[in-house]
């Protein structure tokens, strides 16, 4: 049987490899994947057998190796050395897969709060159950520089990868609530997925008085007037922290004049 009758070209080799010729040419020239036979006019001929080594290249580029890490790796291969690259390179995917799958969560959370804020109705104020619910929040914002404590909190969930999509929101005690001290926050917060991370609060499962306030800061204690007004009417008070974060901000809208802020504080019946 004549040589080249076993061996494919250049054109040949690279439409069985669904690359163009290019590639080839550049891993000859890298020296990952030489012609198995060049004739005396320097036509490059491969072997089937080479799909193997191809394939092989292929999977270590997926895994992310340089076509030089590639090389090193074949000129000195072992069983090993591959049992441990592969070792490394699958807990690397693992890696990626949970982070791709919480940013998958974060997405689904924040469009579910930009959802809800969209078709919240801002004269209505209700009672509703709430399950327990787990939360990571700052240092005592009334004992230190507000800026470096949002930083922290910051640091802390960006360093776990605790960002779930869920926005930040500050707690204000409900003494300051009931003294319309509305402007004394305690800590900045944000929800946590349960079993993701030790969780700094607990907040139990009851009755809360959920209010969206649409517009600035500076306009909130409208609001908890609100609030105050219907519990007097429906007959509950307040027995926990108010909650307040931004179910829609600057991600979202152009301007804290469209801004959302959700309010919910546990009450009880009296």
């Amino acid at each position: 049987m004549n040589l080249t009758e076993t061996l494919f070209t250049t054109g040949e080799f690279a439409k069985l490899c669904d690359v163009k010729k290019q590639t080839l040419f550049h891993y000859d020239e890298v020296g990952i994947l030489k012609p198995e036979y060049r004739n005396e006019k320097g036509y490059r001929f491969y072997s089937l057998k080479q799909m193997e080594i191809f394939n092989v290249i292929e999977m270590l580029k997926s895994l992310e190796l340089s076509l030089i890490e590639i090389k090193d790796f074949l000129a000195s291969r072992s069983i090993a050395e591959s049992v441990q690259l592969l070792n490394t390179k699958e807990h690397e995917i693992d890696l990626k897969i949970k982070q791709m799958e919480q940013l998958k969560e974060s997405i689904k959370n924040k469009r579910n709060y930009l959802k809800e804020s969209s078709e919240a109705d801002f004269s209505t104020i209700k009672i509703v159950e709430l399950p327990q619910t787990y939360y990571l929040i700052s240092e005592d914002l009334s004992q230190s520089n507000i800026k470096s404590s949002s930083q922290l909190l910051m640091n802390f969930i960006k360093k776990h990868h605790l960002d779930f999509g869920y926005p930040i929101g500050v707690i204000i005690k409900k003494e300051d609530i009931k003294n319309e001290n509305n402007d004394h926050l305690a800590n900045f917060y944000t929800q946590i997925e349960k079993n993701r991370h030790a969780p700094h609060l607990v907040r139990a499962a009851g009755q809360y008085v959920i209010a969206y306030h649409e517009g600035h800061d500076d306009l909130l204690y409208q609001t908890h007037r609100k609030i105050d007004a219907y519990l007097q009417t429906a007959g509950y008070e307040i027995v926990g922290d108010s909650f307040e974060e931004y179910a829609v901000d600057e991600i979202s809208t152009d301007g804290p004049d469209k801004y959302v802020t959700k309010i919910s504080m546990e009450v009880v019946k009296y």
